[in-house]
C-alpha cells in the first residue's frame, strides 16, 4: 500500500505543475501582468492622454492606477496624477490621494495642490488651512500666495486678496496672480483698475489663453451695456394661461450698475382677460468689500390703474456667514384673477448661508402684506450637501419650509394655513466649452389646510436651464413645473417655459 501511494506522488506533483504553469500563462494573469506592471500600464495610459490635454481621461487612467497599487509609485508621482486628476474633474478622487500624501509627509509640493483643489471644491475654509499650513513651511512660495489669493477672492475678501496678489507681482510678472488681481479689483468695484491690469496678461499656452478669453468677456459684460429679452408661456391646471415678456436694458454707471427693466403680461382663464404693462429701474453695486447693496423704484399700469413698485436690499458676509435683507413693493400679475382684483405685495425678506467643507446650510424668512388686508410669513430651511465637485457638479440636499396665512382670502393666490413640505432636492450642472446646463429635480410631501379642507400628498417638479454662448451673445432655454403647491403663484399644477437672449454691446 504505501508503495503503490509513493506511485502516486509524482503523478500528483506533475499535475500540480501543469495547473500552476497554465495558470501562470492565462491571460490578465501572467506574471507580467502583477499588479504594480497594470498599475504602471494605466498610469502610461494616463500619461498619453494628458500630453494630449485629455485630462479627463488622463484622471479616469490615474484613478485605476492608483487603486490597483499606489505602491508602484514615487511621492512626486502621485502628487503629479492626483493634479491632473483634479484638472480633468475628479475633485474627490485627487484630494483623497492628496490627503493620503499629507498624512505620509505633509510637505509644501502636496499640501498646494490640495489646497487648490479643495478650493475648487467649494471647500473654502478647508483649503484656507491647507494653504496657511504649506505657507508656514515655506512663506515665500509665489504659487502658494497665488493660491492664497485665489481662496480670498472667492470667500470675497477682495483686499487682502488684493494685497497678495500685488506682493506676489512685485517679485516679477505671474500670469495666475495677474489673472485674480484683476478679478479681485473687479469684485471690488474698481473696474478701470480691473481693466488696466489685464493688459499686462501675457498668455502662455492654451489654457491661459482661454482664462484671459473669460476674463475680457467679464470685463466687458461689466464696463458695457447689454440687454436681456425673456420671452415666456405660463400654464396651470385651473385653466390659467398667461405669456410674459421683457427687455432689459443694463449699463454701467460711477462704479455701480444699472437696469431698466420693460415688462409685458397678457393673461386669461375660462371667464376672463386681463393685460399688465410694467417698467422698473434699478441700480446695484458693491459699498465696500463687506456690503453690496441696489435699490430701484418703477409702476405698473393694468386696467386703467397704476401702482408704485420699488425695492431696496443688501447684502454682505458676517462671520463665514452670507447675509441679505430686502424689502419689496410689487403687484401679482400671474393670472387674469390677481390682475382683475389689482393684489399688490410688500415683502419684508432676509436670508442667510454658510458653507464648510462639501456641506452648506441656507435659510430664507419672508413676512408678507397684501392688499387685501392679509398677510402671510414663510420660513425655508435648506441643508446640501455637494456629492460630487467638479464639473458635472451635482448637489443634494433637503428642504423644510413652512407658511401660513392670516386667512384664505379669496383674491387668485394660494393662501393656506400651517402650509408644511418636506422636499428632497437636486441640482445638477454642467458646461463644455459654449455650452452650459442646470437640472434641479425635487419631490416631497406637503401637508396644509385651506377653506377648511385638509390636503397631504406627494408632489415633484423641477427646473432646467440650457444654455449656449456665441461671441459676445448668449441663447438660454428655460422650463419649470410639477404639482408642487407654492410652486406658482396660483397653487395648482403648472408648468411654464421660455426662451432667453442675452448680448453685451
Amino acid at each position: 500500500m504505501i508503495e503503490k501511494r509513493a506511485g502516486i506522488m509524482p503523478a500528483i506533483l506533475a499535475l500540480l505543475l501543469l495547473f500552476v504553469s497554465a495558470w501562470a500563462f492565462m491571460p490578465g494573469q501572467a506574471f507580467g501582468d502583477a499588479p504594480e506592471t497594470q498599475a504602471l500600464e494605466h498610469k502610461g495610459a494616463g500619461d498619453g492622454l494628458a500630453q494630449k490635454e485629455d485630462y479627463k481621461g488622463a484622471a479616469g487612467e490615474y484613478a485605476k492606477a492608483l487603486f490597483i497599487s499606489r505602491e508602484a509609485f514615487t511621492r512626486d508621482e502621485r502628487t503629479r496624477m492626483a493634479a491632473v486628476m483634479s484638472w480633468g474633474g475628479d475633485l474627490n478622487g485627487a484630494i483623497e490621494e492628496l490627503s493620503i500624501l499629507k498624512s505620509e509627509e505633509p510637505s509644501t509640493e502636496v499640501l498646494k495642490p490640495l489646497a487648490r483643489t479643495l478650493s475648487w471644491a467649494g471647500r473654502l475654509d478647508e483649503a484656507a488651512l491647507e494653504i496657511d499650513a504649506a505657507l508656514a513651511l515655506a512663506p515665500d512660495d509665489r504659487e502658494a500666495l497665488v493660491i492664497k489669493g485665489n481662496i480670498l477672492r472667492w470667500q470675497g475678501r477682495f483686499q487682502e486678496a488684493v494685497s497678495v496678489y500685488e506682493g506676489v507681482l512685485a517679485g516679477g510678472e505671474d500670469f495666475d496672480a495677474r489673472i485674480g488681481l484683476s478679478y479681485a479689483l473687479l469684485g471690488s468695484g474698481e473696474m478701470k483698475a480691473a481693466a488696466e491690469s489685464a493688459k499686462g496678461l501675457r498668455p502662455g499656452y492654451g489654457a491661459q489663453e482661454k482664462e484671459l478669453e473669460d476674463l475680457e468677456r467679464t470685463l466687458r459684460g461689466a464696463a458695457a451695456p447689454g440687454f436681456d429679452a425673456l420671452s415666456s408661456y405660463y400654464s396651470d391646471s385651473d385653466s390659467n394661461r398667461s405669456s410674459r415678456h421683457a427687455l432689459i436694458y443694463s449699463f454701467p454707471v460711477s462704479g455701480f450698475r444699472g437696469a431698466l427693466a420693460l415688462r409685458s403680461a397678457r393673461a386669461r382663464d375660462d371667464s376672463r382677460r386681463s393685460n399688465a404693462e410694467a417698467f422698473h429701474l434699478s441700480v446695484t453695486g458693491r459699498l465696500s468689500e463687506a456690503l453690496a447693496a441696489g435699490a430701484g423704484a418703477g409702476a405698473v399700469s393694468m386696467g386703467g390703474s397704476r401702482f408704485l413698485t420699488g425695492h431696496i436690499s443688501a447684502s454682505g458676509r458676517s462671520n463665514g456667514w452670507d447675509v441679505s435683507a430686502a424689502v419689496s413693493k410689487d403687484v401679482l400679475a400671474d393670472t387674469a384673477l390677481l390682475m382683475e382684483n389689482r393684489i399688490r405685495l410688500t415683502d419684508y425678506s432676509a436670508s442667510a448661508s454658510k458653507t464648510h467643507g462639501k456641506a452648506s446650510i441656507s435659510g430664507a424668512l419672508s413676512l408678507r402684506r397684501y392688499s387685501d388686508d392679509n398677510s402671510a410669513v414663510d420660513l425655508s430651511i435648506t441643508p446640501m450637501y455637494a456629492l460630487r465637485p467638479g464639473n458635472p457638479k451635482i448637489d443634494i440636499g433637503y428642504r423644510l419650509r413652512y407658511l401660513d396665512f392670516e386667512r384664505q382670502a379669496g383674491s387668485g393666490y394660494f393662501d393656506p394655513d400651517w402650509f408644511v413640505s418636506h422636499q428632497v432636492l437636486a441640482a445638477l450642472r454642467y458646461e463644455k466649452e459654449a455650452f452650459y446646463a442646470l437640472l434641479e429635480p425635487y419631490f416631497g410631501n406637503q401637508s396644509f389646510e385651506r377653506n377648511g379642507n385638509g390636503d397631504n400628498d406627494f408632489f415633484w417638479g423641477g427646473a432646467g436651464v440650457a444654455g449656449y454662448r456665441v461671441g459676445k451673445a448668449a441663447v438660454e432655454l428655460r422650463a419649470e413645473g410639477g404639482n408642487y403647491a407654492v410652486g406658482s403663484a396660483a397653487g395648482f399644477n403648472y408648468y411654464t417655459a421660455g426662451l432667453k437672449l442675452i448680448l453685451a454691446l
